[in-house]
């Protein structure tokens, strides 16, 4: 069946962005995943996979023995507006060799995870944001309770406090997706050609297409 087919590519595509091969997601990929976000079908299979690698991650944190943040001072700051700054908790190292290596693979799936996130908030469509500012709160937000090796802590949490910004703030999201459409722009024109392009429209802004405002 076509249906089949296509929604078992577009979950090939994003189990491999996702896996856990300590190389990746690329670039490729995930430009790859941006463009199904405008496919609503395909966005559901890509969102689907996302909620359900990160749940199955709480679980298994909440199930562990690992040192979590305090809840209430994390949720503090997460509900402070325009200040989502996380710092990396401590964490225990007294775990056996297989469980600390299981922990190392769940923490790189997250990261990965919350790289595809930030990436097509970013670049992806005004659906997938629809999206996501309903499910943030359950499947990214709480990841800023918990404790990660320094592998990964830094990166962990700056991405969780990115999505967050983005969910909340809708400034915040357009200017970084208007930061990269110029970059874009920058990457395509140079010179006299970008000015001629900018002006095309009269108002000096690049001749791209845009979401508008509603869709945030």
């Amino acid at each position: 069946m076509p249906l089949f087919s296509f929604s078992s590519s577009s979950e090939q595509k994003i189990r491999h962005a996702l896996s856990s091969e300590p190389l990746g997601p690329y670039n490729s990929e995930l430009l790859d995943l941006s463009i199904l976000t405008f496919e609503p079908r395909k966005m559901e299979t890509v969102c689907d996979v996302l909620e359900k690698k990160l749940i199955k991650i709480l679980l298994q944190a909440h199930k562990s023995s690992f040192p979590k943040v305090d809840h209430l001072t994390r949720s503090r700051s997460l509900s402070t507006k325009n200040s989502h700054s996380f710092a990396p908790p401590q964490r225990s190292h007294t775990f056996s060799p297989q469980k600390r290596q299981n922990e190392f693979v769940s923490q790189l799936v997250t990261l990965k995870c919350l790289t595809v996130i930030v990436y097509l908030c970013q670049w992806g469509s005004g659906s997938f944001m629809n999206w996501l500012r309903l499910k943030y709160t359950s499947i990214v937000q709480p990841l800023a309770t918990l404790a990660f090796s320094p592998t990964y802590a830094s990166a962990i949490y700056a991405k969780v406090d990115a999505v967050v910004r983005f969910c909340e703030d809708d400034d915040a999201l357009r200017v970084s997706r208007d930061s990269l459409d110029n970059m874009r722009l920058e990457m395509r024109f140079g010179g006299s050609e970008r000015l001629a392009a900018r002006s095309l429209d009269g108002t000096g802004q690049p001749p791209l297409v845009k979401l508008s405002p509603k869709q945030f």
